[in-house]
């Protein structure tokens, strides 16, 4: 009982651990990419104009850090409607501070129910719509990560468990049901009137 209780317990804060190291991480790596996309966009919006400014975003999912972690980005109207091609795929709830030109970083499930952590980075530029980079990366190597140690630490705690119960068995009938069914035939013979041979056990218990 005490292992079924205790290694699953510590398996939990071992993944609750892993699960913020990686979120950590995760924010890190949208925050340096965020940034250095924020000023290049903004620059080429004001140089080149903003078909430019779309399309170096939509060059810079080709290219390895974004395919490498499983991260793309995209510019967004923050007040377009859902059915928008270029509306938030957040909530409008989630993104109020992005509104007043403050960063914004959530967790969404999509429709198929996989996880991704969201940035938002506003960028300031010569249009009158509250615009932002969207930067989004999949959580699913947390996901799956988190699977395979619950399979193992349950894999772990049942194999534990199960060997636990198998040596308890084994001492209990060597030194205490072998034993305790001497004594009883014992008290068997005597009820019957045989007072020959005493009994003997070995051990000193």
């Amino acid at each position: 009982l005490g292992i079924a209780i205790i290694l699953p317990l510590d398996g939990y804060v071992s993944l609750e651990r892993q699960r913020e190291l990686f979120e950590n991480d995760t924010h890190q790596d949208l925050r340096i990419m965020g940034l250095t996309m924020k000023q290049l966009v903004a620059d080429t919006w004001r140089t080149a104009g903003r078909e430019r400014a779309w399309q170096l975003i939509e060059d810079a999912n080709d290219v390895e850090p974004f395919q490498d972690m499983d991260m793309d980005i995209r510019w967004v109207w923050l007040d377009a409607p859902r059915e928008d091609s270029r509306a938030p795929r957040v909530s409008a709830a989630s993104l109020e501070p992005a509104l007043r030109g403050k960063e914004v970083s959530c967790e969404e499930r999509d429709a198929r129910g996989e996880m991704y952590y969201y940035s938002y980075f506003p960028v300031m530029v010569d249009d009158p719509r509250p615009g932002a980079l969207e930067v989004r990366e999949s959580m699913k190597p947390l996901d799956d990560f988190a699977r395979s140690a619950l399979i193992k630490a349950g894999a772990v705690t049942g194999a534990l468990v199960f060997l636990s119960g198998c040596v308890a068995l084994l001492l209990g009938v060597r030194l205490i049901g072998r034993p305790l069914n001497q004594i009883v035939q014992k008290m068997r013979r005597v009820g019957a009137g045989d007072f020959s041979s005493p009994l003997l056990l070995s051990g000193h218990d």
